[in-house]
C-alpha cells in the first residue's frame, strides 16, 4: 500500500508570498532577464537578486499621457519665476522688490528639501492606485487651495495681512509641486524598460518645456496676471487626471503580488517598508567617496552649480523695465516688461521642446554619458 503524503493542517500552511522590495530595486529586477542575476549598484545596496520578466514597451501616446502632470508643472514652474514672482513682487512691495523677489526665491529653494521625502515616502505607500499618484493626489489638494489664497491675497493685496497670506500661500503651492514633482518623476523607473528610459525622460523634457512655452505664451496673450492663477489651476484639473489615468500603476496593498519580485534562490521573504528616521536623514547626505554615489555626488554638485547660474534670470524683468527702450524712445511700463520677458523665455523654451525628445532616444542608443558630451 502506498504511504499517505502527509499534510499539514490548514492554519499552518504558509502560502508563497514574493518579497516585496522598494520601487527603485523593482525597477531594476523588472528588466532583468528570467534566471539573471541583478548586479545593479541598487540591487547591491539592498542586497538582493532578483528576477522577472522584462517588461513591454510603452507606446509614445501614453508616455506623454503619463507626462502630462510634467506639461503643468513646466507652465507653473517657469511663468512663476520669470513674469509672476517679479511682477508680484513689485506690486506688494514697490521700491523694495528685488529683496521681496529674493525672498520668494529663498522659500521655492529651500522647498526642494521635501524632494527625498517625498520619494521616501512614495516608496513606502500602501494603496490600491500604487505609490506615486496618492502623492500626486494629494498634492493637488493642497496646491489648488493654495493658489486659490494667492489670488485672494494678490486682489487685495492692500489689506494688511495680505502679503503674509501670498507668503504661506506660495510655501504651501511650493512644497506641494515638489512633492508631486517627486512622486510624478518615479514613475518612469517603475513602469517603463530600461530600455525606453531615454525615450520616456525625453517625453518628460519635452512635455515640461512645452508647458513653459504654454504659460509664456499665455502671458504674452494674456497680460492680466490675475488671469494667470486661474490658468495654474485649471491645469492641475486637466492634467493631474491625465497623468493617474495613463500611470497606470499596479495595487501596492499588502496582499497584492503585482508589485512584488521574486528571489532568485527561489526563497520568499518580506522586506520591512517601516517608516525610519535615520534612513530618512541618510537620504540627505552624498558621499562623494562612496563607490555607488560618488557619480550622483558629482551630478549633485554640477546641478547646484547650473542653477545658482540661472537663478539671476528672475532679476530680468526689472532689467528690462528700468533699461529697455521702444522705438519711441520711451520706457517699458505696466504689462509690457513682463510680455518682453515672457517673448524672449518662449524663444528658449522652443528649443529645449524640440530637442528633448530625439535627445532622449539617442541616449537610449549611445548611453548618457555621450548624449551629454554632444550636448555641451
Amino acid at each position: 500500500r502506498a504511504r499517505p503524503i502527509a499534510r499539514s493542517p490548514p492554519h499552518t500552511r504558509r502560502a508563497h508570498v514574493p518579497p516585496r522590495v522598494p520601487s527603485a530595486a523593482r525597477a531594476v529586477a523588472m528588466d532583468t532577464e528570467p534566471g539573471a542575476r541583478d548586479d545593479s549598484d541598487t540591487a547591491r545596496l539592498i542586497g538582493m537578486r532578483a528576477s522577472a520578466p522584462a517588461r513591454a514597451r510603452v507606446s509614445t501616446v501614453r508616455l506623454i499621457g503619463i507626462n502630462a502632470f510634467m506639461f503643468g508643472y513646466g507652465a507653473w514652474i517657469s511663468s512663476f519665476a520669470m513674469v509672476t514672482l517679479p511682477s508680484e513682487s513689485t506690486r506688494f512691495f514697490p521700491g523694495a522688490e528685488s529683496v521681496a523677489l529674493g525672498s520668494f526665491l529663498f522659500i521655492a529653494g529651500a522647498s526642494q528639501l521635501s524632494g527625498p521625502w517625498a520619494g521616501y515616502a512614495s516608496d513606502r505607500t500602501r494603496h490600491s492606485l500604487g505609490r506615486r499618484r496618492p502623492m500626486i493626489i494629494k498634492g493637488a489638494y493642497v496646491v489648488t487651495p493654495a493658489l486659490v489664497m494667492m489670488f485672494v491675497a494678490r486682489t487685495y493685496n492692500e489689506k494688511v495681512y495680505a502679503a503674509s497670506a501670498y507668503y504661506i500661500g506660495f510655501t504651501a503651492s511650493m512644497l506641494a509641486l515638489n512633492v508631486m514633482y517627486t512622486a510624478a518623476t518615479g514613475i518612469v523607473p517603475d513602469l517603463i524598460p530600461e530600455s525606453q528610459t531615454g525615450e520616456a525622460n525625453g517625453v518628460l523634457a519635452a512635455m515640461s518645456a512645452a508647458g513653459a512655452c504654454t504659460g509664456f505664451v499665455y502671458t504674452m496673450v494674456y497680460p492680466n496676471l490675475g488671469s494667470l492663477y486661474w490658468f495654474y489651476i485649471g491645469l492641475v484639473f486637466v492634467t493631474v487626471p491625465i497623468t493617474c489615468y495613463a500611470a497606470n500603476e499596479p495595487s501596492t496593498l499588502k496582499g497584492d503580488v503585482e508589485d512584488d519580485v521574486e528571489g532568485a534562490d527561489g526563497e520568499s521573504s518580506a522586506l520591512d517598508s517601516k517608516f525610519s528616521w535615520r534612513e530618512l536623514a541618510s537620504m540627505y547626505y552624498i558621499s562623494p567617496t562612496e563607490e555607488t554615489q560618488k557619480s550622483f555626488f558629482w551630478l549633485f554638485v554640477c546641478r547646484t552649480f547650473y542653477y545658482t547660474g540661472i537663478s539671476a534670470q528672475v532679476f530680468l524683468q526689472y532689467l528690462l523695465r528700468d533699461t529697455a527702450v521702444k522705438s519711441d524712445g520711451s520706457k517699458l511700463v505696466a504689462h509690457e516688461p513682463a510680455q518682453a520677458v515672457a517673448f524672449l523665455s518662449v524663444i528658449g523654451q522652443l528649443g529645449g521642446m524640440l530637442c528633448a525628445y530625439p535627445a532622449g532616444i539617442l541616449s537610449d542608443y549611445v548611453g548618457r554619458g555621450a548624449a551629454n558630451f554632444i550636448s555641451c
